[in-house]
């Protein structure tokens, strides 16, 4: 359908140049093409999403990260954090580890330095609330990740906000 509209062609072009750019594919995985239909005109465009996984290929390839890794912190868990530094993470996976209540990630570059983020629910779900696809969900009950998968969406939420601390490329500040 999104081809048939001028706008559709155009945002489908835009789009995979993007992809091009990036050196990312629209695999569904690392990048999405999402059509968005504008109610009032009928026309239809595309519009590229990097996925947090896209984002962190970015961070790798940029040379300046070694590592990442996000987690969810749930009240059974052992977690200390101490003026920006995870102090301590331990799981017990014998046992149920109860609600997840935070979310961090974590990124260690090549020197051996670190940088962290923790976000807690009540923060998480309020970038959830602002997000487009959390508002179909509640307009037209259209399934939307954060039904699906809230664990991957929160730790994405949480990685991108600490990737605004990652030394950038260009093309990571434009995936970003």
């Amino acid at each position: 359908d999104a081809i048939q509209y001028a706008g559709g062609r155009a945002s489908i072009a835009a789009a995979f140049m993007k992809c091009a750019e990036l050196g990312i594919e629209p695999d569904g995985r690392r990048a999405y093409l999402i059509p968005y239909k504008n109610n009032k005109t009928k026309d239809y465009t595309v519009e590229l999403i990097i996925d947090y996984k896209g984002i962190v290929e970015l961070a790798m390839r940029s040379g300046y990260v070694a590592n990442i890794h996000a987690d969810k912190v749930c009240e059974n868990d052992e977690f200390e954090y101490n003026i920006g530094n995870i102090e301590k993470h331990r799981i017990d996976f014998k046992k149920p580890r109860g609600d997840a209540y935070a979310y961090y990630a974590i990124v260690t570059f090549k020197d051996g330095t670190k940088k962290c983020e923790v976000m807690n629910k009540d923060e998480i779900d309020a970038v959830k609330k602002r997000s487009s696809a959390w508002d179909a969900w509640e307009r037209w009950k259209k399934p939307c990740p954060w039904n699906t998968d809230y664990d991957e969406m929160a730790k994405k939420t949480v990685f991108k906000r600490l990737s605004k601390w990652i030394p950038q490329s260009p093309e990571m500040r434009q995936a970003i």
